[in-house]
């Protein structure tokens, strides 16, 4: 068994409540006591290893929920987005091989624990490299691959496919493995619903599911927001038809909203179509 004391122990609990001279009793991966360091010390046995917090916070771990093992820092941060990615970003990620994916998700994971993330959310390539360095550092990860059309010259659902049976479940189940879909500029209304019906057979259902299920289909259909048209994951386009925009959300999507990037082509306006759609999710998603 472990006691962490001299601590402010922040439990994020319905009742918010923080324990200012604190302490938590661990007992193997279980924790066992949270309260008073005068309440825990009474309740575990003496003899007990102990941790000095020496006044410092202690509270649940951070979950990273849009996470990349980081490769690519300092590059071409100075650029804009849409030329970052057709210079530097997809060039490098379409190269990259599962050694330099392990080194570069090692990296990346020892600094997200040593800055208090414990789980992160991270869309790579080359799934078994990420889950075998989350495995040895010891965080939790949802793992998915960057899935686009095959013009793209990412990864396939069938690559994410091969992940999810070789790596999910791993690191006595610290290591789940999800669909991801890179973004939806780069993938097309029939890749969403293949991967859509991927993920349902794979279960448990993902984060790119829950997105085309719940605002895709349910929230949108096939619809105008801010102007821009988009056709919804499943349904043949020559059935698209507009959906009622509520004017309120759409001046507040309207105001988050910067002119389209000048760069080439279907890029351009897919990727400004991408922005409004990923701001309507936030607004309208649960």
């Amino acid at each position: 068994m472990l006691l962490i004391d001299d601590a402010i122990v922040v439990t994020l609990n319905d009742d918010h409540d923080v324990f200012f001279d604190g302490a938590i009793a661990v007992d193997g991966d279980r924790i066992v006591a949270v309260g008073t360091s005068a309440d825990v010390r009474a309740r575990i046995p003496e003899g007990t290893e102990v941790l000095d917090a020496r006044g410092g916070a202690v509270m649940p771990g951070l979950v990273d929920l849009h996470y990349h093992t980081a490769l690519g820092r300092g590059w071409a941060d100075h650029l804009p987005l849409a030329e970052n990615l057709q210079r530097f970003w997809y060039p490098l990620v379409r190269a990259i091989d599962p050694e330099a994916v392990y080194w570069g998700a090692l990296l990346s994971y020892a600094e997200s624990i040593r800055f208090g993330v414990t789980t992160v959310n991270d869309m790579y390539r080359h799934i078994d490299a990420m889950a075998k360095a989350a495995g040895e550092i010891g965080i939790r990860a949802v793992l998915s691959n960057v899935v686009a059309d095959d013009e793209h010259g990412l990864d396939t659902l069938a690559s994410n496919e091969a992940g999810f049976r070789s790596s999910d479940g791993a690191a006595d189940g610290r290591i789940e493995v999800k669909i991801g879909i890179e973004w939806l500029p780069l993938a097309s209304t029939g890749l969403l619903h293949d991967a859509s019906a991927l993920a349902a057979d794979l279960e448990p259902v993902h984060l790119l599911k829950r997105l085309v299920n719940r605002f895709l289909h349910k929230v949108l259909g096939f619809g105008q927001i801010a102007g821009v048209w988009r056709q919804a994951a499943r349904g043949p386009a020559d059935k698209a038809r507009p959906v009622a925009t509520d004017q309120h959300l759409e001046r507040r999507l309207v105001a988050f909203l910067h002119p389209p990037h000048q760069v080439e082509g279907r890029l351009d306006a897919r990727f400004h179509r991408a922005r409004i759609v990923a701001i309507s999710a936030s607004v309208l998603v649960p």
